[in-house]
């Protein structure tokens, strides 16, 4: 694939954030979604490796051993919902600034 090819690719993994948001770490479409777009990442890391490494280290649930723990764990909630939003942030530091009009520049 060419470059503008992967970051069209990340750009949409970009905008599926959105939908996974309600999910947890255990659904097949999350893990769908992090599977494909750690590949495309890949493909895009002799240009971003910094950032291909830090979502690598994002897992997505807490590892932290608690005791009585059922299948469900508050902490695991807390801890997908921040590291989606740090992969958020990851993807959008590669993805290149769309040039929009500035607010201020309309303030007198």
């Amino acid at each position: 694939m060419e470059k503008k090819e992967l970051l069209k690719s990340l750009e949409n993994k970009l905008k599926e954030i959105d939908n996974i948001r309600n999910l947890n770490s255990k659904d097949l479409r999350f893990k769908s979604w992090h599977v494909s777009t750690f590949s495309v990442l890949k493909h895009l890391s002799a240009n971003y490796t910094k950032e291909v490494n830090l979502f690598k280290k994002l897992n997505f649930t807490d590892t932290k051993y608690h005791r009585g723990s059922g299948a469900f764990n508050p902490s695991d909630a807390r801890k997908y919902k921040e590291d989606l939003d740090a992969a958020e942030k990851i993807l959008k530091s590669i993805l290149p600034v769309k040039k929009t009009a500035s607010k201020n520049s309309t303030k007198k």
